[in-house]
């Protein structure tokens, strides 16, 4: 093993139940999508990291909807179109509330 890393760090698996299993002692662990697998765990999480882009865009998956009462917001950054960013978007930390 490395020094500073566990056996999640380099985990790849294929089922929901395992990753919560495998990593239920560690401190932080993100769900990086897509939509299918968000909508089974924003029920579990009690933080989000969302990034909400200013234009809609066509698709048929989105993420979950959630009670925007039940979280706070701990940090909001907004960011303007620019040469590497095509729209305006902003960036939230949400905690749910206790």
């Amino acid at each position: 093993a490395v020094a500073g890393k566990s056996k999640v760090d380099d985990a790849v698996l294929d089922n929901l139940e395992e990753a919560l299993n495998i990593s239920r002692n560690e401190e932080e662990v993100f769900i990086i999508g897509g939509a299918d697998l968000y909508s089974q765990t924003i029920n579990l999480v009690n933080k989000l990291y969302l990034t909400l882009i200013n234009h809609e865009i066509d698709g048929d998956k989105y993420f979950p909807k959630f009670d925007e009462e039940e979280w706070d917001v701990v940090d909001s950054r907004f960011y303007k179109k620019s040469d590497s960013n095509s729209h305006d978007f902003k960036s939230e930390i949400l905690v749910k509330k206790s």
